[in-house]
């Protein structure tokens, strides 16, 4: 089941690096390359370089909602995940799967590996470099 997340290129923004760093690793240890932001503009710089199949987002950042990292996820048609302790997500970020904080990582990664399914991707034969 897992290995739709092998090669998949995954943004997770997440502002307690603790929770990042758990995050992070359930997915790198099911082979996902995880491109990790502390903040809505590292977010909008990692989405301005790299082409990622799915997102994993903290709702409530320090310097406000993901609102607008939502919103362009959406616009993309890049699959997301709200994965926060905070009840009341709205907007376009309250139309992403919602997981709720804590959660253990074999419920993120299914909901990880649903939000791919999802879009039609298979489990990669061989990881490509460049894709």
């Amino acid at each position: 089941m897992h290995r739709v997340l092998e090669g998949r290129k995954i943004l997770l923004l997440e502002d307690e690096p603790l929770v990042m760093m758990d995050v992070c690793a359930a997915l790198e240890e099911r082979g996902a390359k995880v491109y990790c932001a502390q903040s809505l503009m590292q977010a909008e710089a990692l989405m301005a370089e790299v082409n990622v199949a799915a997102a994993v987002l903290d709702y409530v950042l320090r310097e406000g909602t993901a609102d607008a990292i939502c919103e362009r996820l959406k616009s993309s048609g890049i699959p997301f995940a709200i994965y926060s302790g905070y009840q009341n997500v709205e907007g376009t970020c309250s139309r992403g799967d919602i997981i709720t904080k804590p959660s253990t990582a074999e419920d993120l990664i299914s909901h990880v590996v649903g939000l791919l399914l999802s879009q039609g991707l298979e489990p990669k034969t061989a990881v490509a470099d460049g894709s």
